[in-house]
This record gives structure tokens, C-alpha cells and sequence, in this order.
């Protein structure tokens, strides 16, 4: 199945998708800051990013373009989610959909399986 990377500094959170995703038979690698995702993001070139909008060390926006700079990763499906709608602004710097916080876990999976195939 699919490898995605999870990028969310809320642990409970990160913990709990990591198994739901993984328990719906996806192979999950998380990361809790921006500069981490970078680095895991070029050595394991993952299917699909879900990045939190707000991260110790960078906002989505950024990471997003950061993302999109690398020709690995122009094609490559980016959710962002977030507790504030930025839908424009991530829209805007190249992630393939948002989802406003709190979301629905199964309604997250089929998106991101759509984004996938």
C-alpha cells in the first residue's frame, strides 16, 4: 500500500492516525517538525504529505512551496489541515486539498486514497 508521511507536532494526535492509517493498510513515517519532513520526504519519497498548517519551526504555507521546490514532489499529493480555515493561502502555495480540524478520520482516508490512485 501507499507510504504517506504525517507531519504534526500533537503526538496524541500523530499516534492515533498513524494507526488508523496503518490499520487501513498504508505504511505511515511521521514527523514532527518541518526541517524533519524535508529530510524524511527525500529519502523515502512518499504517495501523499498530511502536514498540520501550524509546526514549531515553519507554517504549512512554507512547507508546502519547500515541498514543491523539489521535482520529486511536484505531482505529489499535499493535505494540509488545520484548526484555522487557510484553505486559500495552502491552496495558493500548492497542496492539493485542506481539511479543517476537527475532521472526520474515514472521511480523511477516503481523500487521501482518492488523491492517491
Amino acid at each position: 500500500m501507499a507510504h504517506l508521511l504525517v507531519v504534526d507536532d500533537d503526538v496524541a494526535m500523530t499516534k492515533l492516525l498513524k494507526t488508523l492509517l496503518e490499520l487501513d493498510g498504508f505504511t505511515v513515517e511521521t514527523a514532527a517538525r518541518g526541517a524533519d519532513a524535508l529530510r524524511m520526504a527525500a529519502a523515502s519519497s512518499p504517495a501523499l504529505f498530511l502536514l498540520d498548517y501550524q509546526l514549531p519551526d515553519v507554517e504549512g504555507v512554507e512547507l508546502v512551496q519547500k515541498l514543491r521546490e523539489m521535482p520529486q514532489f511536484t505531482q505529489t499529493p499535499i493535505v494540509v489541515v488545520s484548526g484555522r480555515y487557510v484553505e486559500p493561502e495552502v491552496i495558493a502555495a500548492g497542496a492539493t486539498a485542506f481539511v479543517l480540524k476537527p475532521y472526520d478520520t474515514v472521511e480523511l482516508t477516503i481523500l487521501m486514497r482518492q488523491l492517491i490512485q
